[in-house]
């Protein structure tokens, strides 16, 4: 069996000294707050400057994905050292990480026919993404060839489940992801919203915090929201946008269907390109 390497783009969320004991090779993104200068985050930016900067200027930060340009340089060196490539990317519906992988794989394979090289779209992204990258990390070192970890996290990726919490809305509003209504609307009821990413379209969670009363239905929201003590809401991620909700909560078979974990993540999921 030929040794192959793990690759990751970087919105694994990984910290660097984690990552680099696991011998995951991580492919950047790009980040920027004078859209101008592009610096590759963690490389080039570490996440207590990234902070830094964030909370203590106006500007909002834009982020690139990693160019194939990226993904074909590593790739050509796995390659030159002997090595096949498995390589995992956030999901194609928040990124286009996974096409500039899937291109750079086609460019390589041109040049190197004998190569194998499996690009992986997790479906997920942050901490459920990073479970993926460390169970690919665990099947290699098990013995695992390329074609079966590949045939692994296939299966594994449909039962990845992430939730996770936020202290400000701030940053969902001004990324798009939310209106400006409703981000004005939680802040001033002072919700931290619950977010969960299940299989990248929307879906029901947990209530964070127990409310003192129900939410009122839809159509009475208008005339009763001043009226209520409202202390929870869900924030549901689809492809392409986030939209917040009354919350119910679910069945504990339900939590225990799917592998979950509860994460902080590095960057506010709003970033992702």
């Amino acid at each position: 069996m030929r040794e192959y390497r793990i690759l990751s783009d970087s919105a694994c969320d990984f910290p660097t000294a984690f990552g680099d004991e696991l011998g995951v090779e991580r492919i950047p993104f790009y980040v920027s707050f004078d859209q101008e200068v592009y610096k590759k985050e963690v490389e080039e930016i570490s996440l207590e400057d990234f902070y830094k900067q964030l909370t203590g200027s106006k500007i909002f930060p834009k982020t690139s994905l990693p160019t194939v340009n990226d993904y074909m340089t590593r790739f050509q060196k796995a390659i030159e050292d002997g090595m096949d490539v498995l390589c995992l990317c956030i999901t194609a519906k928040f990124s286009g990480s996974y096409q500039s992988a899937v291109t750079a794989r086609e460019m390589v394979l041109e040049d190197n026919p004998e190569a194998n090289i499996s690009v992986v779209d997790s479906r997920s992204a942050t901490g459920g993404m990073g479970i993926l990258v460390h169970e690919a990390v665990r099947m290699k070192n098990a013995g695992l060839s390329l074609e079966k970890n590949t045939e692994n996290l296939l299966k594994l990726r449909e039962t990845t489940n992430i939730m996770f919490t936020i202290s400000t809305l701030e940053y969902l509003q001004r990324g798009g992801r939310i209106g400006k209504v409703t981000a004005l609307a939680g802040s001033l009821l002072n919700l931290q919203p619950l977010i969960q990413l299940y299989e990248v379209s929307s879906c029901p969670t947990a209530q964070p915090a127990a409310a003192k009363r129900p939410w009122p239905a839809p159509e009475r929201c208008s005339s009763s929201i001043s009226k209520r003590t409202i202390s929870a809401m869900t924030i549901t991620i689809s492809a392409s946008s986030m939209a917040i909700s009354p919350t119910r909560k679910p069945t504990v078979s339900r939590l225990r269907s799917k592998r979950s974990s509860v994460i902080r993540s590095p960057f506010p999921s709003s970033m992702w390109v």
